[in-house]
């Protein structure tokens, strides 16, 4: 296993996946990006208010996207272990995106994964189209990646 190692490492450099220098393990900058995002959404729910909320249904609400990107992290992190950073985890998210994206009743193990680890951390209102997964992946992945990604099925 170690020797594929760097193997690993020279494919993730060569198809972009990490950039010139970019070190797997310590993404201070990422996690500063995470943080930003979710005080982003925190002032919105304030900005909002919680009848806002109630009114559009309440799904997708804010601390349910602050409990569903920590398990997105978590999930992620524990899936691209040493090879965590902003673009892997860009990527993972994309992936997880396009899953439900393509199949709003899938049962892919990355995708129960992320709800697993979200109801372990007390998160709520999941049905079976993966709304909140769905709503919170596309927004984190246009965060963290400064790319738009499009929410409507083909």
């Amino acid at each position: 296993m170690s020797s594929l190692l760097p193997l690993l490492a020279s494919w993730l450099h060569k198809y972009d996946y990490l950039g010139e220098g970019e070190r797997t393990l310590d993404c201070p900058a990422l996690e500063k990006k995470i943080e930003e995002h979710k005080a982003f959404l925190r002032d919105f729910q304030r900005l909002m208010g919680p009848e806002w909320f109630a009114q559009i249904g309440g799904l997708a609400t804010i601390d349910r996207q602050l409990l569903m990107i920590d398990a997105l992290v978590t999930t992620a992190q524990a899936k691209l272990q040493q090879y965590y950073n902003a673009t892997t985890l860009a990527h993972y998210l994309s992936m997880v995106f396009i899953t439900v994206r393509d199949n709003r009743l899938t049962t892919d193990p990355k995708v129960l994964a992320v709800e697993v680890e979200y109801q372990r951390r007390g998160g709520t209102g999941l049905n079976r189209k993966h709304n909140v997964v769905l709503f919170t992946t596309g927004n984190l992945y246009e965060h963290i990646s400064g790319k738009e990604l499009s929410s409507a099925s083909e």
